[in-house]
């Protein structure tokens, strides 16, 4: 027997361009499913007016229903987005997809993730670094250039990978001086960075660090992701300079 008062169908609302509907569906569903079902053909359908009640529905559903909401927030590319995204990076259920959502907002997303990179957690300057790192414009090189100074090494960890994913030249020097952190986690993470853009003037440095057998990584470590070492030698095999073959 059908319930009497049953819930709309998402896919019915979205089919017929029901904007007002799928919102008030969003402000009142419980249902993590069904909030991701709605709050994805909201973006679809990109009607701007949807950005503040996907926005109020990622705050409300903190836990259960933020993981999706992020993205669906996003894709509508509204810069309104911007600052309830950059909010959500403070949170552990929501601040991956939170990433996801500012890399499909693009560059208007910079500026406020360069502001994010200067937070009190040290979290969300990670995370910050990570969304900067796939929107890759010049600008977002500069301040991940920036980031590889933060004290924390979890923050340098993640610019020295993003560096890499960016792909700037740019950022080759900056990543041959972090070959020469103190932390193994960071001059891992520059050999990866170089190894990403294959630049050649990063290939006499690389092969210093080949040599260093003074890494001081725990076994630990070790067993869990091999020696960052690997990584060296993985670097200097995807830039392919002959200089490279005989270390």
């Amino acid at each position: 027997m059908m319930p009497l008062f049953a819930p709309p169908d998402v896919k019915k609302l979205e089919a017929k361009g029901d904007v007002k509907g799928l919102i008030k569906f969003l402000g009142h569903e419980k249902n993590p499913n069904q909030l991701w079902a709605a709050a994805g053909a909201l973006a679809r359908l990109g009607y701007p007016r949807a950005c503040d009640p996907l926005a109020a529905a990622m705050r409300e559903h903190h836990e259960i229903g933020a993981w999706h909401l992020p993205v669906a927030l996003g894709e509508l590319g509204d810069t309104r987005a911007v600052g309830p995204l950059i909010e959500a990076l403070e949170s552990e259920f929501s601040a991956f997809d939170a990433v996801r959502g500012l890399v499909k907002i693009g560059i208007s997303a910079v500026e406020a993730l360069g502001a994010a990179l200067n937070a009190r957690d040290q979290l969300v300057r990670m995370h910050a670094a990570d969304a900067l790192g796939t929107i890759g414009n010049p600008r977002s090189v500069e301040l991940l250039i920036g980031a590889l100074k933060d004290p924390e090494k979890v923050v340098r960890w993640q610019a020295g990978r993003s560096l890499g994913t960016a792909g700037d030249p740019n950022a080759v020097e900056a990543l041959i001086s972090a070959l020469d952190a103190p932390e193994w986690e960071v001059r891992s993470a520059a050999a990866e960075g170089l190894g990403k853009i294959r630049d050649p003037r990063a290939v006499e440095p690389l092969i210093a660090a080949l040599a260093d057998h003074d890494w001081d990584v725990p076994e630990k470590a070790v067993r869990r992701v091999g020696h960052p070492r690997f990584t060296v030698a993985d670097a200097l095999g995807k830039i392919g300079d002959p200089r490279a073959v005989e270390p």
